[in-house]
């Protein structure tokens, strides 16, 4: 059996075992359907993918190598202390376009307003003013949003309340039909991500220790780079198990881990 063929049964076992993102959106697109689908898909294809190159640790890393590595997982935690000190949410980041309702915003105000009567908004990335949020008796703010529009379209938006800005939340209307583009552009994601882990893994699809860390520091720093790039939806990154989940323009979900989800 070749190293490749070797490689992809490895894959496909290994693949098996990942679960489901732990607060997956509610309608998940994929390139066949837009049917809700909350499993991890790993290609643009809906196949399996993962590192079959032979790579080997490096026996020379020094001690400075790995601070510098420890450093930029520094910077990883600092993004996600940040992300999870958000408060606006939205129940789903997917919608269809001719959805009657729209998307659904709640917000919990990190502090009880000095005014009952103080104004809670909906911004969009122009600052201006999508809607207002009202209080459901609870203190717990909500709002619908509707876009006009009646296609594929990104949309950034944040609360403002009390003087203070929000987190930005992005969410993305869609149709029936496909765009290309889209799909081309998560085929190149994908590929983005196996040169990461064809450069860490060895025959097995396996990573060692000191390469984990390194391959998920490359892995996050390129997540982030796709999410400013607004080529990602959605972005969650979790040190504990060295995975990364994230939701494409086509509504695919991928995720790259270094380690076995259980």
């Amino acid at each position: 059996m070749s190293k490749r063929s070797l490689c992809a049964v490895i894959t496909a076992a290994v693949c098996a075992v990942l679960s489901a993102c732990t607060e997956a959106p509610a309608e998940p697109v994929s390139e066949s359907s837009t049917a809700e689908n909350a499993s991890i898909t790993a290609s643009a294809e809906n196949e399996t993918t993962s590192p079959d190159e032979v790579t080997t640790a490096d026996e020379n890393t020094t001690p400075d190598e790995m601070t510098a590595e420890e450093a930029v997982l520094t910077e990883i935690e600092e993004f996600i202390t940040k992300e999870a000190d958000n408060t606006l949410t939205v129940s789903q980041t997917f919608v269809k376009a001719d959805d009657e309702n729209g998307f659904y915003f709640m917000l919990k105000p990190d502090h009880e307003l000095s005014d009952k009567d103080t104004a809670v908004g909906l911004y969009d990335s122009d600052d201006t003013l999508i809607t207002d949020m009202t209080d459901d008796g609870t203190g717990i703010y909500s709002c619908y949003f509707k876009p006009d529009t009646d296609g594929w379209k990104t949309f950034n938006v944040y609360a403002l309340y009390d003087g203070q800005k929000t987190n930005t939340v992005r969410v993305r209307t869609y149709t029936d039909e496909i765009l290309t583009e889209d799909s081309e552009d998560f085929k190149k994601l994908v590929d983005e991500f196996s040169e990461i882990s064809e450069k860490y893994t060895n025959l097995f699809g396996e990573y060692s220790d000191e390469n984990k860390v390194k391959a998920f520091g490359e892995a996050c720093a390129l997540a982030e780079k796709l999410y400013s790039e607004e080529r990602v939806i959605e972005l969650r990154i979790n040190p504990e198990n060295s995975s990364i989940t994230l939701k494409a323009l086509n509504g695919t979900t991928y995720v790259f881990a270094t380690e076995k989800m259980t």
